[in-house]
């Protein structure tokens, strides 16, 4: 019980975190339109993260230069929090067996 306990409260920390940088890189982001009035759509995904975003939108994060990823400085955070669902997932289902 402790060990869930420890794991849900790393996930809260690490959520956090990474919830904080993402609203900090979306805060008044300015969508750009096409000559219809369309909002233009230039989806792009980091190769570290697996994590995507409309690189159309402007921000002071995004468009990205030389194809940065806006969320590089919590890759660390969604790797932690990735591998302990992961674990925690596989655990699960060997009780639920």
């Amino acid at each position: 019980m402790l060990k869930t306990i420890e794991r849900t409260k790393e996930i809260i920390r690490l959520r956090r975190i990474i919830d904080a940088e993402v609203k900090r890189i979306f805060q008044g982001a300015r969508e750009q339109l096409d000559e219809n009035g369309k909002v233009i759509e230039q989806i792009a995904t980091c190769g570290e993260c697996g994590t995507s975003w409309n690189d159309a939108l402007i921000t002071s994060y995004t468009p990205t230069p030389s194809a940065r990823c806006p969320f590089e400085y919590v890759h660390q955070e969604m790797r932690e929090l990735r591998q302990l669902q992961r674990k925690w997932n596989g655990e699960l289902q060997k009780v639920t067996r």
